[in-house]
């Protein structure tokens, strides 16, 4: 599945095959996000489902940071 862009957030669902693992994937992420200065929106639901939402909230819209986020998600997803 590939981000989705509406309403002015930029989004994706991620599912993993426990809720350990969908927690361990947001410990891994918290660094990446740190370094960008960059922190999304985050829902677990499903007990192994996370979904992102990405928006610049300083800008009140999807930027390059948002893009950025989103293609380290991704790259540490498929790790």
């Amino acid at each position: 599945m590939e981000w989705k862009l509406s309403a002015e957030v930029l989004s994706k669902e991620f599912e993993f095959d426990r809720f350990r693992s969908a927690v361990e994937f947001l410990e891994k992420l918290t660094p990446i996000c740190d370094n960008l200065q960059h922190h999304p929106d985050v829902e677990l639901h499903s007990y192994n489902k996370l979904r992102f939402s990405l928006k610049t909230h300083d800008a009140d819209k999807v930027t390059e940071k948002d893009y950025r986020l989103a293609n380290e998600i991704d790259a540490l997803f498929k790790r």
